[in-house]
């Protein structure tokens, strides 16, 4: 009987970590990083986009391909990667 909660209690601990790890990964946030840079930036006349991320929300984000764009006609391409520890931001 015990044994069964022990294997029920390491199971659903497993299911939850992983769950959390694939929800705290930055592709799903991708989307949503880049609309909040968006708004943040947009009073001053230029948007972001960001070609891909990867990392965790967290933890490392690796942002790529990142282009900056001003209404008013100049572009800045990013050709490498940058490295952005959210938590450190936020904190």
């Amino acid at each position: 009987m015990v044994q069964n909660k022990k294997k029920y209690i390491l199971g659903i601990s497993a299911a939850l970590i992983l769950f959390l790890m694939i929800l705290l990964r930055a592709a799903v946030w991708g989307e949503f990083i880049q609309k909040k840079l968006n708004e943040k930036i947009a009073s001053t006349g230029w948007s972001i986009d960001v070609g891909s991320s990867s990392g965790s929300l967290f933890g490392t984000m690796r942002l790529q391909n990142i282009s900056l764009s001003h209404q008013d006609g100049p572009q800045i391409q990013i050709k490498k990667s940058l490295l952005i520890q959210l938590l450190q931001i936020i904190i």
